[in-house]
C-alpha cells in the first residue's frame, strides 16, 4: 500500500536532516574562515526577536502539551537557519567578509537556540552539537535560553570548537530512511 502525502510536504527534508545541514554549515564554515571559533560580535536583532518568537511560542506549546506545535514551531526555525544560509551564501568564497562574519554568528545563535528547543525530542543528536561547540551542560538551562553562545563560553575570542570532519551527521536516519 502506498503511502499518501499531503501536497507539498514531498518536498519537505526531515527535520533531523535539515537541523543536520544547518550545523554542518556553520562548523564547515567556521573551519575554513575563521579558524574554527565561532566569530565574536553583535547578533542582528532581526535574528533576536525571531529566536525570542520561537523560544516563547515553544514554551507555551510545551506548557499546553501541544506536542505537534512543538514540533512546527522548531521545524520553522531550523527552516529559517537555512534559508538564511542559501540566501547569504557565507561558505562561497565569493561572499564579501563583513556578510559572511554577520551569517555565521546569526547562524550560530540560531542553531545554540534550535539545539535547546530540540533536546527534549533528540538528546542524543543535541548532545553531539553541545560536545562539538565544546559548551558545557548549562547549555540547557532554560535560565539561559535568552543567552547567547558567547555567554556559555569562558573566552569567545579564544573557544574553539571541535573539529568537524566531513560527512558527520550529528542525527542518525532511522533504518527505514536508508535507501538500499
Amino acid at each position: 500500500r502506498r503511502e499518501r502525502r499531503r501536497p507539498g510536504l514531498e518536498r519537505r527534508k526531515p527535520l533531523s536532516n535539515a537541523f543536520n545541514k544547518a550545523v554542518r554549515s556553520c562548523f564547515y564554515t567556521a573551519q575554513k574562515f575563521f579558524d574554527g571559533k565561532v566569530p565574536v560580535g553583535e547578533i542582528t536583532p532581526g535574528v533576536l526577536e525571531e529566536s525570542e518568537t520561537a523560544i516563547l511560542d515553544y514554551e507555551q506549546a510545551m506548557y499546553k502539551h501541544e506536542f505537534h506545535v512543538v514540533m512546527t514551531v522548531v521545524g520553522h526555525y531550523v527552516r529559517e537557519i537555512n534559508q538564511r544560509w542559501s540566501q547569504y551564501k557565507p561558505y562561497s568564497d565569493d561572499c564579501d567578509a563583513s556578510v559572511r562574519r554577520q551569517t555565521i554568528i546569526d547562524a550560530f545563535h540560531m542553531v545554540r537556540v534550535a539545539t535547546v528547543l530540540l533536546h527534549p525530542v533528540a538528546p542524543v543528536g543535541t548532545e553531539m552539537v553541545r560536545e562539538y561547540l565544546g559548551i558545557e551542560e548549562d547549555l540547557w538551562s532554560w535560565n539561559r535560553i535568552f543567552e547567547p553562545l558567547y555567554a556559555l563560553m569562558d573566552n569567545p575570542s579564544e573557544h574553539r570548537l571541535k573539529f568537524l570532519e566531513p560527512r558527520v551527521d550529528f542525527f542518525e536516519k532511522h533504518p527505514s530512511q536508508v535507501r538500499a
